[in-house]
């Protein structure tokens, strides 16, 4: 047993022949362990000297399930029969009625009012009862209020759970899906199923507050979903088959048991922020490093806006919603003090908001038709006072003044090249750096918005450029290209910049580029699934820095926050991964997390071919 407090220090230990099944009492005093030898009833008051206070010899324990009062004991096995023992003195437990499930139960589980009693069994089979009839004096033939028969198939649902309100029922299943039902009044109505899994379900819960819903798999994966809607949140990947999981008291985090031994605790919302519900393609951050906008695809339902100024707690805006018939295109961008959000839509235009107050976002202005294409690329320069607008599959860009953000006023538009894909704004709104398909940067001359001039053209890639940056004071240009290649240039005159340096490493396109506030870290995102970190103080010898790899599909945006120590990546993954970036930062954390120390044969089983070494050991 651990704590769930910081540092997570080891609370006791339980010695059991076989544990198959755990649940606390609904006081949490004592802990009910189950197996094939039989039930344990175990007094944790003080969890660091757990008594043993009854062995019962009911063979193979499969599920144990606690009247919401703790009363009541239901012992799952693999016979028909459930004994429902009266624990109310749990050193002297007395048989108290006889549950019966047909076929061999797999799970049970009382609703949080205790009205309710749920069984269920292979080939779908399940019975609702009720519950305050199970122990009726004088005792009578029980009959299940809802009794499904077996299908004949091998669908099985392995685990159940309740919401907190006991309305809704879930339950993880062989069907590799989590399936839900509405309850009333004894009456069970099919809800939409949620999936993405590859394999078994095996475990399902719901927070506290019943506004999320977790379960493990056999996939080695775990979801979370929001409740109400059925949005898919979080996925947690991880090594092995996770076989059960559970919310902390407070939502602070998940706690999962898998196949390779190893229980982890997961902060919510985790390393990666919420599922945007499509392929995420712009994540700006403000200048700040406390807010960052992520846009998401025509199949998003809305843009969210995140406080990361809390990493383990970041929390989201209320949606920003696209209306007037028009979509969202995923294009963003974010002003740098966080305070105002242009989100680009399928007509070739964007909406403005405010989103000074993350819980109540204002609509302000609106262009239905900004470019000739659907919106591609949004940036503000650094005043928040002018966009500038790109389009999927046309050359022509538009630079608006927002000095009046209700009523955004056309500056001018320019012929860009072959299909403009990056752009960035030198700091000072004086430069405009546009990268084409063409394979070519082009720099125009924006210090009068109004009459933009074509400066200078960059080239030397073999492919298209899909990728430009410019570093915060202004000096170093970065571009990146589908021939996997990034270059530097030195911008101290912008209309006669000095190349530096080819950058090479990356195995796929540059999708993305992105400075840290000191312009000496330079991130890119590539079409592959690695966020590619390289040190550019010596900008004619950059030097690569770290390969972050976790993202595991094509990262389309990756940004720094906070001094450089954290990097935010989005992509086809449709969620936003967080990653830490300074070792010792990252030593430090996990060293000071509690859990147990790795041992030689999880290092070889982990780290193949890599000499052991002893880790926190200072």
């Amino acid at each position: 047993m651990w704590s769930l407090a910081d540092g997570h220090a080891q609370l006791g230990e339980i010695v059991s022949r076989d544990a198959s099944a755990l649940t606390f009492d609904p006081r949490g005093g004592v802990l009910a362990v189950g197996g094939f030898y039989g039930v344990e009833l175990w007094d944790v008051s003080d969890p660091a000297a757990p008594i043993m206070l009854l062995h019962n010899d009911i063979d193979e324990v499969r599920s144990l399930s606690y009247s919401p009062d703790g009363r009541l004991l239901l012992v799952g096995t693999g016979s028909e029969s459930l004994p429902l023992l009266d624990v109310a003195d749990p050193a002297r437990p007395t048989a108290a009625a006889e549950v019966t499930q047909p076929g061999s139960p797999t799970a049970t589980e009382f609703s949080p009012d205790g009205r309710y009693l749920v069984t269920v069994g292979p080939g779908r089979t399940m019975r609702l009862w009720d519950a305050s009839r199970l122990t009726a004096s004088p005792a009578a033939p029980t009959v299940p209020l809802i009794d499904v028969p077996s299908d004949g198939s091998t669908y099985t649902a392995q685990q159940l759970a309740f919401s907190p309100d006991g309305t809704t029922l879930i339950a993880g299943t062989t069907g590799r899906e989590v399936l839900r039902w509405a309850l009333d009044a004894g009456r069970l109505s099919p809800l939409p199923a949620l999936t993405g899994f590859t394999s078994y379900v095996n475990d399902v819960a719901f927070s506290g507050d019943g506004t999320l819903i977790a379960a493990a798999s056999s996939d080695n994966f775990s979801k979370v979903w929001d409740a109400a809607s059925g949005t898919a949140q979080l996925t947690l990947p991880g090594p092995s088959v996770v076989s059960s999981l559970a919310f902390a008291p407070n939502r602070s985090s998940i706690v999962t048991a898998s196949g390779d031994g190893i229980t982890r605790i997961w902060p919510l919302p985790g390393p990666a922020l919420a599922d945007a519900g499509d392929t995420i393609y712009q994540n700006p951050i403000g200048a700040s490093g406390t807010r960052l906008l992520v846009g998401a695809g025509t199949r998003a339902s809305a843009t969210i806006v995140w406080d990361v100024s809390d990493l383990d707690h970041p929390v989201a805006s209320k949606p920003l919603v696209i209306g007037d018939g028009m979509d969202q295109t995923g294009a963003v961008a974010l002003t740098a003090d966080g305070n105002r959000a242009a989100v680009g839509t399928t007509t070739g235009g964007f909406q403005v908001w405010d989103t000074t107050d993350l819980d109540d976002p204002v609509a302000l202005g609106v262009i239905r038709k900004a470019t000739s294409s659907l919106t591609a690329v949004l940036a503000f320069d650094r005043t928040g006072t002018v966009l500038v607008v790109s389009g999927q599959s046309s050359n022509d860009v538009s630079l608006w003044s927002l000095a009046d953000p209700s009523t955004p006023r056309l500056l001018s538009t320019v012929i860009a090249g072959n299909y403009p894909a990056g752009m960035a704004l030198s700091p000072e709104a004086s430069v405009l750096a546009v990268a084409s398909v063409g394979g070519v940067v082009e720099l125009w001359d924006i210090d009068d918005p109004a009459e933009p001039r074509r400066t200078a053209t960059l080239d030397g890639f073999e492919s298209s450029v899909q990728a430009v940056a410019i570093s915060p004071d202004g000096r170093t240009l970065a571009a990146g290209s589908t021939d996997r290649s990034v270059r530097l240039w030195d911008m101290s005159t912008p209309s006669a910049p000095q190349h530096l340096s080819r950058i090479v490493g990356p195995s796929s396109r540059i999708s993305s580029l992105a400075f840290d506030r000191s312009g000496i870290r330079l991130a890119a995102g590539d079409g592959g699934s690695t966020v590619w970190l390289w040190n550019v103080a010596d900008r004619a010898a950059p030097e690569q820095y770290a390969a972050l790899s976790a993202y595991g599909q094509r990262v389309n945006d990756a940004v720094f926050a906070a001094d450089g120590r954290v990097v935010f990546g989005g992509g086809t993954a449709r969620d936003v991964r967080i990653w830490r970036t300074e070792p010792e930062e990252v030593r430090s954390r996990l060293c000071g997390s509690g859990g147990s120390v790795v041992t030689e044969a999880e290092w070889a089983q982990y780290l193949p071919g890599v000499p052991y070494r002893e880790l926190c050991s200072s």
